[in-house]
């Protein structure tokens, strides 16, 4: 994209030059304007003003006088950048967006002595002060002080914390994923909603909940552009710590040009070249065998894993035109923890289930198996000849694997393998004294193949896997004065992912009747306390764009710092995805025996769905802008203000794919003009290839805009006694949010485009036939489609709200000598219009005597057959009704509240230590957020939001971090050199306690269908066991089945197990010449090989989720997964 610049040139006089600058930089900004579609001329994102840093302070003389007209110059030593401001009549300076490293201050007025000031070190938004004091003498006198900056923060209200390089580079990282270092922060947890970060639909990466935020509510920048996922709003692969320099972690109530996102800031910055050649080569390696056994697994891990590469940075043209590149490759190829599975026993296939049924098979409580099952025994003629064909499978390889235990439990490992590749490269250009460029590129490239062992049919669970990112940024950095400095971005996001299915088998292959397989070779099956597989195998495709231009401008004006910008961001997400293609059976053991497995061997499943390919093209713009100032007050106190611009823009359907549901409507008898067969109450946007408002009225946009959002922040800086030494901050401000595109994806399976359907039929053989009804598959969407019986919909609303968190904070901050500083920090937020869900068509529990519903008898008026039949639409109208099953109404009325105590202490790198830690005290409560609507098979049933309202995801009451690096000094003695000189040690431990879960019974209860309809019931006021053992954690006791028609007592917050993890890496360093060094590293994740056991249900990777947490599962209330043993990582690291 051509950028054009315009510089004034001769001398000319002060003010023609300002005149004439001011004029080049608006024809600047309105080129920039056109070309990028639509660039604010006063705006500003969170984008260089926050990869870069800044400098101010006061220059005086011996007798405290203020000095103005000073010359001050920051020069970075690594690449020779000089930037210069002169004091104003206050005798106070400032110097801003200046890029991250090493620099030398130099300050000089004719009458005085030159001081210079080494050691300064800049961090990615940082806003030092550097006080200067002048003595009188000859300027060609020079006073040199070798010190760093004032740790304090005088000037921004934020509550922050910097990952410096050396924590980056030095600290034991598992798996050298960097966004793990955010927890570092203290209050960032692990945690929020993870359904959006499945790893089958995107990138792999860490949810983090930052002070109680939103799993994907923190917004990630890599050199100052975008660096979120459009799908899901999480974080994209950031560089491997070589490439990166270091990033800050801002958590609470930001100034105005903080946006987009809500929980908090990420922001990254990658590595540059300088004036001299360096990078590394480098490899780390695992092992299997120097590695503990997991506590839950039978045998040691066999695994091998390897991650090499290196990197090289220098100059092109000395202190004017720098490169940088890196390259790492990830091999891994493992078997993780054998998953625990149960399939049916020889003597269950002959009818006999008296031993599967034992007490000692049922955790100390034995089965009694309904009818037809007698005595625990069956007439094996009456078992489904599908089921038995699929169980005793053994045909062209593929074997359905068998068992001798008499429970019928069957242990077995998958094999995993991945591969990735992340490549990073950079140039920058100090164009002249004004103006600087620089270009990034990276990718990330990442295969998974299947895990299917042919020999046990049971390990499919995973689909092969190819994904892939790319993004490229470009930045613009010009002087327009000294006291004016502009900075442009713009950058690129694209995202592909590919997932396909190994044939091996489908329903047909089988024997079932009448089914649609629309993957030839491929099925999909859910059996509580049984057996599931291609859990997470369907074929899909998701692809995702994203585009951004921002620029900044920030103006000194005597004692104030202005910022004005904005920020504009097109997101498409183009997405295929199989996920209700598929025909699925799940057999829960409510529709018939009591046993999931007994009702699979009968036929007998609970619940039958399908659907069409659901398809989601969504497009999103986001603009946003922003004025703010610092004014620097008095010597004392500093204020922020600002206001930021944030419309809610809400995406739209490219392809129209999207539906509507009104109960006006449906009560009136109104049918679509669109999609004319349409039951009455649906509403559509124009048929695909047409644009403007349908005849029902509708549009294709998700939304209706909101285009006055008007965030305002206030926040303050106190020095109380003046010798920056102290500090008490606060702030306040509004934060507004937005959905990620995935969000929307379920619009695509209402009819007539996905067609999804749920259904209750009394025969696995032939579903369809059992019940009455047609198979509808394959449909394909036109003017004439009709319309399925009982089908899924999920409707958003045309008025929805935009979230938004007011957000304020208080903090106290001391330094300690030149390298200590400690903070006491209190952070609150309140979240509103949170995205939830309810039941638009709930089930109506109708007692458990007879009954007639639309002229058809029922002995018993309410059971799981008669569900669709006892909605409220059919109740209300059985011949519209009637098409109408699971409808979501997507709400906008959750609230959120979060408090949290944070205390730190750090250390800057002196006499070869360097210090971090922090204790945060906190509890988030609030509703539940959905951040996929439609994707699950439930919502709010309403009238019982109460019901749900709990922690928050994620939320962790107390958690403690505690870092170090220690590098030994240079003995002078030879023999104390060799033995203990170049050693190093660095530490990270991470004490937290544990996350919470619900218990549920594994039955509809209120055989209504709606969210917590399967909670148990709570008996015991303590729900542990005495020292809550991992083979016995919950108390069987403390919980029951609900009856029939009532809802679970059980509470929705139990709290699990905590956490204790002590990571510790030793270095041996030698040195080679003066500037390279070969480096020997052994690192110890985990090391005393604590047992952390992940919560009853958790998901742990790699393995099917184990259901510990439902009341009917055989192993209730056990912890049988754990998160990693003792692991030993060793590296081997070339320096130059």
């Amino acid at each position: 994209m051509a950028f054009f610049r315009f510089e004034v040139e001769g001398k000319m006089q002060n003010q023609r030059e300002r005149m004439d600058r001011t004029k080049h930089f608006l024809e600047r900004v309105w080129r920039n304007a056109l070309m990028g579609s639509l660039i604010f001329v006063l705006s500003c994102v969170v984008a260089s003003a926050q990869t870069t840093a800044s400098v101010s302070g006061s220059v005086k003389d011996p007798s405290g006088a203020v000095l103005p007209g000073v010359e001050v110059t920051m020069t970075q030593t690594d690449t020779g950048l000089k930037r210069s401001a002169v004091t104003n009549e206050t005798g106070l300076y400032t110097l801003t967006n200046l890029p991250v490293g090493p620099y030398r201050l130099e300050a000089g007025l004719p009458g005085f002595r030159s001081y210079v000031q080494t050691g300064i070190l800049l961090q990615v938004n940082d806003n030092p002060v550097i006080n200067v004091a002048l003595e009188v003498g000859q300027v060609t006198e020079t006073i040199e002080v070798q010190a760093n900056a004032a740790l304090l923060e005088t000037r921004t209200t934020t509550i922050g914390q910097v990952i410096d390089n050396q924590r980056v580079l030095e600290l034991p990282l598992n798996g050298r994923q960097v966004t793990e270092l955010v927890l570092l922060s203290g209050v960032a947890n692990i945690g929020g909603v993870n359904a959006n970060n499945s790893g089958i639909r995107n990138y792999p990466t860490t949810t983090i909940s930052v002070a109680g935020g939103a799993g994907n509510g923190l917004v990630y920048l890599l050199d100052g552009a975008t660096h979120n996922d459009p799908y899901n709003n999480m974080g994209l692969p950031m560089p491997f710590p070589d490439a990166l320099q270091e990033f800050k972690v801002e958590s609470s109530a930001g100034p105005a040009q903080y946006g987009q996102h809500a929980s908090g800031v990420m922001n990254a910055v990658t590595k540059s070249g300088t004036n001299e050649i360096h990078g590394d080569v480098f490899e780390f390696l695992r092992n299997g065998r120097l590695n503990a056994r997991n506590a839950y697994a039978l045998r040691r891990d066999d695994l091998r894993r390897n991650q090499f590469g290196g990197t090289v940075g220098g100059p092109i043209k000395k202190n004017k035109l720098f490169f940088f590149a890196g390259h790492q490759t990830t091999t891994n190829r493992q078997t993780p923890p054998e998953d625990r599975q149960f399939v049916p026993t020889a003597a269950m296939l002959a009818g006999d289930f008296t031993a599967f049924a034992s007490a000692e098979c049922n955790n100390g409580r034995p089965l009694t198996l309904r009818a037809p099952f007698v005595n625990n025994k069956v007439d094996p003629r009456l078992f489904s000849p599908a089921a038995v064909r699929l169980v005793t499978w053994n045909k062209d390889g593929l074997v359905f694997p068998t068992t001798s235990n008499p429970c019928g439990e069957l242990r077995f490992g998958r094999k995993s393998a991945d591969t990735e590749h992340i490549t990073l490269g950079k140039v920058d250009l100090q164009k002249s004294e004004k103006s600087s460029l620089f270009f990034r590129y990276q990718e990330a490239r990442r295969f998974t193949p299947n895990d299917l062992d042919p020999s046990n049919y049971l390990t499919l669970s995973i689909g092969n896997l190819t994904q892939n990112v790319f993004s490229a940024v470009v930045g613009n950095t010009y002087l327009i004065s000294p006291d004016m400095v502009s900075s442009f971005r713009v950058s690129g996001i694209r995202t592909r992912l590919d997932r396909t299915a190994p044939k091996v088998l489908d329903l047909s292959d089988i024997g079932i009747k009448n089914v649609f397989n629309p993957y030839p070779h491929f099925m999909r099956m859910v059996i509580t306390n049984g057996f599931n597989w291609a859990v997470n195998i369907q074929p899909g495709h998701y692809s995702t764009v994203a585009e951004q231009f921002s620029e900044d401008l920030s103006w000194v004006r005597g004692a104030h710092q202005w910022g004005f910008g904005g920020n504009f961001i097109h997101t498409n997400l183009n997405a295929n995805s199989g996920v209700n293609t598929n025909p699925t059976f799940t057999f829960s053991g409510q529709a018939q025996s009591g046993s999931g497995l007994g009702d699979f061997l009968l036929g007998r499943p609970s619940l039958f769905a399908q659907g069409n390919e659901n398809v989601g093209n969504g497009r999103q713009h986001y603009i946003a802008a922003y004025v703010q100032d610092t004014w620097k007050v008095s010597p004392k106190l500093t204020l922020n203000y600002g206001v930021r611009w944030e419309p809610f823009l809400p995406g739209y359907e490219a392809n129209n794919q999207t539906a509507h549901f009104d109960r006006a409507a449906f009560d009136a008898g109104v049918h679509s003009k669109v999609y004319v067969n349409a039951p009455a109450g649906l509403q559509f946007p124009p048929l695909r290839g047409t644009t403007g408002r349908s005849e029902d009225g509708r549009t294709n946009k998700y939304h209706d805009n909101a285009w006055w959002h008007f965030a305002p922040r206030l926040g303050f800086a106190l020095d109380p006694t003046g010798d920056g030494r102290m500090t008490i901050r606060g702030a306040g401000g509004i934060f507004f949010d937005y959905a990620h595109l995935w969000t929307y994806s379920s619009q695509g399976s209402n009819a007539p485009f996905g067609n999804q359907i749920q259904i209750f039929p009394s025969s696995f053989d032939d579903p369809y036939t059992s019940i009455g009804l047609p198979n509808p598959f394959p449909q394909f969407a036109n003017k004439n489609s009709t319309f399925s019986q009982f089908g899924s919909y999920n409707s958003y609303r045309t008025n929805h709200h935009a979230p938004y968190v007011y957000q304020w904070n208080l903090s106290i901050q001391r330094q300690i000598g030149n390298n200590w500083l400690v903070s006491a920090n209190y952070l609150g937020n309140s979240t509103m219009h949170l995205l939830g869900d309810t039941e638009h068509n709930p089930a109506i529990y109708l007692g458990s005597g007879a009954c007639t519903i639309n002229g058809v008898n029922y002995t018993t008026c309410s059971t799981l057959a008669n569900l669709n039949q006892r909605r409220a639409l059919f109740l209300a109208n059985a011949g519209e009704g009637q098409y109408y099953g699971y409808v979501e109404d997507v709400t906008d009325d959750g609230t959120q509240n979060y408090h949290g105590m944070l205390l730190s202490v750090q250390s800057r790198r002196s006499k070869g230590l360097t210090v971090q830690g922090n204790y945060t005290w906190s509890h988030c409560i609030g509703d539940p957020g959905d951040s996929q609507p439609g994707i699950g098979t439930s919502a709010q049933y309403p009238g019982r939001r109460f019901y749900e309202r709990g922690d928050c995801d994620g939320d962790r009451r107390q958690v403690a971090n505690f870092s170090t690096v220690y590098a030994t000094p240079q003995f002078s003695s030879k023999p104390m050199q060799i033995l203990a000189s170049n050693w190093q040690i660095s530490g990270l431990v991470r004490l937290q306690t544990g996350s919470y879960f619900t218990v549920t019974s594994g039955f509809d209860t209120c055989l209504c269908g709606a969210q917590g309809r399967d909670r148990a019931n709570q008996l015991l006021a303590n729900v542990y066991t005495a020292d809550k053992s991992p083979t016995q954690y919950l108390n069987p006791a403390a919980f029951g089945r609900p009856a029939d028609g009532q809802w679970g007592t059980g509470n929705i917050n139990t709290q699990g197990p905590g956490q204790i993890d002590i990571n510790v890496a030793l270095t041996r360093k030698f040195h080679v010449r003066e500037t390279q060094t070969v480096e020997f590293r052994a690192e110890a994740f985990n090391l005393p090989n604590h047992l952390n056991p992940y919560n009853p249900g958790a998901n742990a990777p790699g393995l099917a989720t184990q259901n510990t947490n439902v009341f009917s599962s055989v192993n209730f209330g056990k912890l049988l997964t754990a998160r990693d043993p003792r692991i030993i990582q060793l590296a081997l690291k070339f320096v130059f």
